[in-house]
């Protein structure tokens, strides 16, 4: 698997467990189904946020570094992982995607 695809796993998987804790009361078969698909789960902090324009200037993208401090599932190349996912704030303009997580810098995620 290419490391586009395992990022976008990464992805969903971190948007899911962004609200683990609701989910894991409602249906923690759940929890399970997704840490299963998963092809990469870290624990970290974030060192780097960085929102830009896509080249036609229609959507707005952000860049997320994550320094990894724990591997819990799958292979890392280095110490750290980029995560892009639509959204975020250039200027005064405001993407927000209801799916999709949202970080700070200096989070541990």
């Amino acid at each position: 698997m290419n490391k586009l695809n395992k990022i976008t796993l990464f992805l969903i998987l971190i948007s899911m467990i962004y609200s683990v804790s609701a989910i894991a009361k409602e249906n923690p078969e759940k929890i399970t189904k997704l840490t299963k698909k998963a092809d990469i789960i870290v624990t970290g902090k974030v060192t780097h946020k960085q929102s830009n324009w896509n080249e036609n200037k229609t959507r707005i993208y952000t860049k997320t570094t994550i320094q990894v401090n724990e591997l819990l599932k799958g292979k890392t190349s280095g110490k750290s992982i980029e995560v892009i996912y639509p959204g975020g704030e250039v200027g005064e303009v405001g993407e927000l995607y209801t799916h999709m997580p949202t970080f700070e810098n200096d989070e541990e995620v």
